[in-house]
């Protein structure tokens, strides 16, 4: 009896000291990330000669402190995710997790000043991940490999301030089966870091203002989202593992190996001369609100997949939903212009078609349906609930289905496959 109390009130603990320092990091992770978006943009968007260059050559010199220290410290390249993943399942690989996670702080903010087009999600699951894993080395608990995901669901949840969602990430990214007690684990997470998180950083990632009311029997309307985010799924989870393959059969060609360069210069050439394209997409997001020409969004949209691909076999360290939201965004844009143009639904409408865009692809990437339904009723607040459920639930349930008939792995595991495949080798 007093061994199972200690038992329980040891994991407590341990829980509770997970919640906090992961959303400490998180927290401070979100603002720096802020920070220094804001500083890149002024500097690379100010008229100033002097400044302009200045910004340029400081990109460059981090290019090489980047690269650096992706070569230091292997984990932090890309978002981590993989490399976390394949530390946890093999326990014989020592994982410096003491490196690992100050590393992914700060080779990301690299990224985002030189206007990579990746985002701060990854990072901060990998650093979720990576807490619980050195507070089990700690707590001597290292064949806890549940709680190393658990940490990574609070990462997520961390980085969008969304507790439900995170919850729903938890068993469908990280965990994979349900267990009652890590339901209990991570409900607990979940309130803890929601509550800090306020606290820390109260701001939410997007939030969009939903105030038209949906005619239900009018749901067909999104036919057009569900053929072009299926289409943008599958040529994404289609084309980057082979893109993946294609690398690891020429690691020894100049280009290949130093691909982390190209796609660097690549980040800033766009960041300098065409900002709306470089960086997460949060400001596509917001331009698509706007309304912009229909081949404009077209073209940024082409452009955006492209470089997802490139970015997510570039190594550069950063995540990929921020800009799966955005490609998602310009889809839902195209996809309400069309669904005008047949229907005459009226601009009402266009806010619900980006944020259902937006979450249905991200779970037909990631076979993440529960998590893209929450995600797109948190990034509404929670207005308007069964009108904005219904829509992401629909067009969400159907792409996923469809990608699944494909036989896609999501893009996580698909690279982690590719991962184990290349270590062997």
């Amino acid at each position: 009896m007093k061994k199972n109390i200690s038992s329980f009130f040891k994991e407590l603990l341990k829980l509770t000291l997970l919640g906090i320092f992961v959303s400490v990091i998180v927290g401070l992770y979100r603002y720096a990330s802020h920070f220094v978006i804001n500083i890149s943009n002024q500097l690379f968007t100010s008229s100033d000669i002097y400044t302009k260059t200045f910004a340029i050559l400081l990109a460059v010199f981090l290019v090489f402190v980047g690269y650096a220290v992706i070569r230091f410290e292997g984990t932090v390249q890309s978002g981590g995710l993989s490399q976390l993943k394949l530390m946890i399942n093999n326990p014989k690989i020592k994982f410096r997790y003491f490196f690992a996670i100050p590393l992914m702080f700060f080779n990301s903010l690299l990224s985002f000043f030189i206007g990579a087009p990746l985002g701060s999600e990854a990072p901060s699951v990998f650093m979720g991940g990576a807490t619980n894993y050195g507070l089990n080395e700690v707590f001597k608990e290292h064949e806890k490999k549940d709680d190393d995901y658990l940490g990574m669901a609070l990462g997520f949840s961390c980085a969008f301030n969304t507790p439900i969602a995170g919850f729903f990430y938890g068993f469908e990214e990280c965990l994979k089966a349900i267990k009652i007690v890590n339901i209990f684990k991570l409900a607990y997470l979940m309130l803890l870091s929601y509550g800090l998180s306020f606290i820390i950083y109260p701001e939410p990632v997007f939030y969009f203002s939903i105030s038209n009311n949906l005619d239900y029997q009018k749901i067909y309307v999104f036919i057009f989202l569900v053929i072009i985010n299926f289409v943008i799924a599958f040529i994404i989870l289609f084309l980057v593992p082979k893109m993946k393959i294609l690398l690891d059969k020429h690691y020894n060609n100049f280009f290949v190996k130093y691909r982390y360069f190209i796609m660097a210069f690549i980040s800033i050439i766009l960041l300098s001369s065409y900002p709306i394209l470089s960086g997460n997409g949060n400001n596509l997001i917001n331009y698509v609100l706007d309304k912009p020409l229909l081949y404009i969004a077209i073209i940024y949209l082409i452009v955006r997949i492209i470089l997802f691909i490139l970015s997510a076999n570039s190594m550069m360290t950063g995540g990929l939903v921020l800009p799966i939201l955005a490609i998602g965004a310009l889809s839902g844009y195209i996809s309400f212009y069309i669904s005008d143009l047949v229907f005459g639904i009226g601009s009402d409408y266009l806010t619900l078609f980006v944020v259902v865009g937006m979450t249905s692809l991200f779970a037909a990437v990631n076979s993440a349906p529960l998590t893209g339904i929450f995600l797109s009723l948190s990034f509404c607040n929670y207005e308007n609930i069964l009108m904005v459920l219904l829509a992401s639930f629909v067009v969400t349930t159907i792409c996923f289905i469809l990608i699944k008939l494909c036989h896609l792995d999501d893009i996580t595991d698909a690279r982690y496959k590719l991962l184990k495949t290349s270590r062997r080798n």
